[in-house]
């Protein structure tokens, strides 16, 4: 007697409940508009300068937001050694 070997192979639930792709799409969105808009800030700018007319305060806008992006690393880095928790729960 032989016995019936089944070529197929089984399905195996994901761990995260199938989420994982999700999460990685989010990523990758979320990264793509938080740094990706301060390094294209020269494509708008022309724009805004014709808008504005004046270099001055037009520059101020592509430089604070980088400026206020990385600056805030230092104040989250604080909040990580001692709440981590309140931190996630604030995003």
């Amino acid at each position: 007697m032989t016995e019936k070997t089944n070529d197929e192979p089984e399905e195996v639930a994901a761990p995260d409940g199938g989420w994982g792709w999700m999460v990685v799409v989010a990523s990758f969105m979320l990264q793509g508009l938080c740094m990706g808009i301060p390094y294209t800030f020269g494509i708008i700018f022309v724009a805004l300068l014709k808008e504005f007319e004046d270099l001055g305060a037009t520059s101020w806008i592509g430089s604070i937001q980088p400026g206020i992006i990385y600056l805030s690393g230092i104040c989250v880095a604080t909040f990580l050694l001692y709440h981590v928790q309140t931190l996630s729960f604030t995003g």
